[in-house]
């Protein structure tokens, strides 16, 4: 299953992924990336945890 990203998505994404990174991510953003391509899980102490087909953390990021 290949998933679409939004344009403001896609721009978060490459920012991420950029060498070296940007300096104006915004938390809000990448947030919104990771909503859109994952599970997201937040605990008691706002740790984030993201899974997307069954595979969680950083493998997801290496697999978009």
């Amino acid at each position: 299953m290949e998933m679409q990203m939004s344009k403001s998505h896609q721009t978060t994404y490459n920012a991420v992924f950029q060498h070296p990174i940007a300096q104006n991510l915004q938390w809000h953003d990448v947030r919104s990336l990771l909503n859109a391509l994952t599970d997201v899980t937040e605990d008691h102490n706002s740790n984030l945890k993201f899974a997307r087909n069954s595979k969680s953390g950083k493998r997801i990021l290496e697999n978009l």
